[in-house]
């Protein structure tokens, strides 16, 4: 076997199994094996929208929700980086120019959906169709339009 082997180096760094287990079931995954598209409301969004959406499986919190109101936008997006969330806002030209900085500086997102404020039926029916036709790997830095 080869020397270059993870089984080799002295702290391979893996995480144990029972844990590795763990984060996998937490996953959701399409019927096709996609990685269904993990999401982040920004506080501008409806919060009524992050029931909507875990109602129809889909893994959603809302800043709201977790404390996170009043907080810089550039902030939200490294809280949905760090929690591998794609991050939904109604705030098209902060999250429009912080994707193209994210792009310049070669830095990775999970993917901004920007949209102008719509009632909550509209944002819910437009979100559905994008999220129904892509993945987590597919939004993958980078931003999309309801």
């Amino acid at each position: 076997e080869d020397a270059q082997d993870y089984r080799y180096f002295p702290d391979p760094n893996l995480l144990p199994l029972d844990t590795w287990i763990g984060l996998k079931s937490e996953v959701m995954t399409e019927a096709d094996g996609r990685v269904r598209i993990r999401l982040f409301l920004d506080e501008d969004v409806h919060a009524n929208l992050t029931h909507a959406l875990s109602q129809r499986g889909f893994d959603t919190v809302h800043a709201q929700g977790l404390g996170r109101t009043g907080l810089a936008d550039d902030e939200q997006l490294v809280y949905a980086v760090r929690h591998r969330r794609c991050l939904i806002s109604f705030n098209i030209r902060d999250f429009v120019l912080l994707h193209n900085q994210y792009v310049e500086d070669n830095r990775n997102h999970y993917g901004i959906i920007v949209s102008k404020q719509l009632p909550l039926g509209a944002t819910l029916n437009k979100l559905l169709r994008l999220l129904n036709q892509h993945s987590q790997d597919s939004v993958r830095n980078r931003i999309e339009f309801l």
